[in-house]
């Protein structure tokens, strides 16, 4: 809030706390948020220098004091670099914060400012799954979901098959930009060999609520972190439910047909009109894939 801002910039002091991250840079980055909320209990912000973010003191405290750790999008930020002055000028949309994870960063070019937020959603995509797994090889084909083929290259190779001139060539490489980092693409099949498209070729799939993956283990966190703020989504919502510019979105797993255990189930997000102590009356907001007749109720 502006408020914040103001007493940030006023602040005298800060207390940095530093850390090597493991196998598992969530629970690293979690453990490094509670010692920092011990160190400073007064805080006023936070700043993660690698992602180039600050965080209001409140979520610090909020992530410090839950027992599961916080999103995997905690760990970076997506930024936006286009000419201000003209209102065609294509987005460069790369990360800051994967590399302390194991990863490269990750990099879109060459795609409109209006197909940037929807394709923010396939950078999530991609950072959690090279975030829990560490990143694919080069070159090398892999799925973000159903019908998202991806392959991601070098920046300095990348650059080859877009072009130079764009925002995020050559001479906007200063040293942290110039370090190592991945160019997303569309692979696909040419005359001469594979060709590499822009991933702004799957915005129209990326606009239909498509069937994305995450793994099992992401999908454990994000029930257990749900759980544990439950209390606090549902005072939200008996407040503000009612107002028109508040909404309210749960994510449920159904099982599918033919499962096998309790795990194998789709998840899909309601928008909450109400809630009954545990019960909330619904709407299903996206398609089902796996059910044969998802509730919309």
């Amino acid at each position: 809030s502006p408020a914040e801002h103001e007493a940030a910039r006023g602040s005298r002091w800060s207390v940095g706390v530093s850390t090597v991250f493991g196998g598992n840079p969530l629970r690293d980055f979690h453990r490094q948020l509670r010692v920092l909320a011990a160190a400073a209990p007064d805080a006023l912000a936070a700043m993660d220098l690698p992602a180039c973010r600050p965080h209001p003191a409140s979520w610090l405290r909020d992530a410090a004091a839950s027992a599961v750790p916080p999103a995997p999008t905690s760990l970076y930020v997506i930024h936006a670099v286009y000419d201000e002055k003209n209102p065609k000028s294509p987005v460069w949309m790369h990360t800051h914060g994967l590399r302390r994870c194991g990863s490269v960063e990750l990099e879109i070019m060459d795609v409109s400012r209006d197909d940037a937020a929807t394709l923010a959603t396939l950078v999530n995509t991609v950072a959690a799954m090279f975030i829990e797994k560490g990143p694919v090889p080069p070159d090398r084909p892999f799925q973000a979901g159903r019908g998202l083929d991806l392959v991601w290259l070098p920046w300095e190779e990348g650059l080859k098959k877009v072009g130079t001139r764009l925002s995020g060539g050559p001479d906007d490489r200063d040293d942290v930009h110039a370090e190592p980092s991945g160019l997303l693409f569309v692979p696909s099949k040419g005359l001469f060999g594979r060709r590499y498209r822009s991933p702004a070729a799957h915005v129209p799939t990326l606009a239909e609520n498509p069937l994305l993956y995450v793994s099992r283990l992401e999908t454990e966190r994000m029930a257990l972190l749900a759980k544990d703020r439950w209390p606090s989504f549902v005072d939200f919502q008996r407040r503000h439910g009612a107002a028109e510019d508040w909404a309210f979105l749960v994510k449920l797993g159904h099982p599918v047909d033919g499962a096998q255990n309790d795990e194998d189930r789709e998840h899909l997000w309601f928008q909450v009109h109400a809630v009954h102590g545990n019960d909330v009356d619904a709407t299903l907001t996206n398609d089902a894939y796996t059910l044969p007749a998802a509730p919309t109720k």
